[in-house]
């Protein structure tokens, strides 16, 4: 059976400064309800990890992405991501040798902040509330191109941010349902009231112009990961925006990885528990 796919406070983590000590365990979960269900965690602990690649690296290639698993998405989101630029799947354990490497230097020290080409968080996400990854930091200029059926659209965004918002929400088995949604902040900071719950506050923030046509939602193990990357010649793409930088000499590719960590399961599937596989087997499941 083909792997299941399902398209849809806040913690904002820069990719400027890395940390590789190991991950701290997760987060205890709090007590279910008095009448059947599992134990519902309080926080979901994912690793986060920015690559950075050169033209010719392997994890721009077939090195990397002939073992992960595109098909994990469906095809018309394939689609739409490859048109602007974009690629994603999931790999499962042990990865190819070329991102293992990556993701467990065999180095403790840490990388050069001025140019990092590791940077690691361990996120603990609120189960339903948003979160931003924040991919290339503003204030710059960005200019996006957008491919759809009615032809080719886009704009300019000034002080720009590129970031990636993500929901996490907590599965019985054990399984972490990740949201992610390719989004920019722009201009200046403005005010607005806004109503919840019956009462208003002001908020203050910039502008926000969020892909959603390019949303990615997918259920993973804790022996899985996802893999984000851009994609194709060099263009006014979502994909340049978020993934490629060519402010220096040569260009250089970002690669988004997020590895959820393990954590309680239900009672009820504990006696199935989750094993890792190779490809194959994870399109069979």
């Amino acid at each position: 059976m083909r792997r299941s796919a399902i398209l849809g406070p806040l913690v904002v983590v820069a990719f400027g400064c890395a940390h590789l000590a190991a991950p701290p365990p997760t987060d205890p979960v709090a007590p279910g309800p008095p009448r059947g269900g599992g134990a519902r965690p309080r926080t979901l602990a994912c690793e986060v990890f920015l690559l950075r690649a050169a033209e010719g690296d392997d994890l721009r290639g077939d090195g990397l992405w002939r073992f992960v698993d595109e098909q994990a998405f469906p095809a018309e989101l394939r689609r739409r991501l490859a048109s602007h630029g974009l690629r994603a799947g999931v790999v499962s354990d042990p990865p190819p040798e070329c991102l293992a490497g990556r993701l467990a230097p065999a180095t403790t020290e840490p990388v050069t902040p001025a140019d990092p080409s590791r940077v690691h968080s361990v996120l603990r996400l609120l189960p339903g509330q948003e979160s931003e990854l924040v991919a290339v930091a503003g204030p710059r200029r960005l200019v996006i191109l957008e491919h759809d059926d009615d032809g080719i659209g886009g704009g300019t965004y000034e002080d720009a941010s590129a970031v990636v918002t993500l929901v996490a929400h907590p599965g019985a088995d054990g399984r972490t349902r990740l949201v992610l949604t390719p989004t920019v902040k722009h201009g200046a900071i403005e005010r607005s009231w806004e109503g919840t719950d019956g009462a208003f506050r002001l908020a203050t923030g910039q502008r926000r112009r969020g892909f959603d046509g390019l949303r990615m939602e997918i259920e993973l193990a804790d022996h899985e990961a996802l893999v984000v990357a851009g994609t194709g010649a060099p263009a006014a793409t979502v994909g340049d925006a978020f993934f490629r930088d060519e402010s220096g000499a040569t260009a250089v590719h970002r690669l988004l990885v997020i590895r959820p960590l393990a954590r309680a399961l239900d009672p009820r599937f504990a006696a199935a528990g989750t094993g890792s596989g190779d490809l194959e087997s994870l399109r069979r499941r």
